[in-house]
């Protein structure tokens, strides 16, 4: 899933390398807004998170099943993107305390760079 996030964030391509697994027309289909915020199968507008002192606008999907949940977000400004899986079921405590771990992890990320 990391690499299929870096692939899109990387504009359909895998890597340093010139290798397309995505055309680009493709991703940018994607990301395009269809319906309100939602793109094809991609929140593009309207999910911010705050790090760093700032609030940032995320591009992300997230999917669940019984007893697993996953979400990928990226920051197309600050080019940081993460992927979480777990198990267990989806909840309103979880989801702020996935809100405040989603924080925290842009957040190292940012300090990474």
């Amino acid at each position: 899933m990391a690499r299929f996030l870096a692939t899109i964030m990387n504009a359909g391509k895998f890597g340093q390398s010139d290798v397309d697994i995505l055309e680009e027309i493709s991703v940018a289909q994607m990301l395009t807004p269809i319906i309100g915020d939602i793109g094809f199968f991609w929140a593009v507008n309207g999910f911010s998170v705050e790090y760093s002192g700032e609030e940032h606008a995320l591009i992300g999907h997230d999917g669940a099943d019984p007893g697993v949940f996953s979400q990928l977000y990226f920051d197309p400004e600050q080019e940081i993107g993460i992927v979480i899986l777990f198990t267990g079921e989806e909840d309103s405590s979880l989801i702020q305390e996935l809100a405040e771990l989603v924080s925290l992890m842009f957040e190292s990320g940012e300090l990474l760079e």
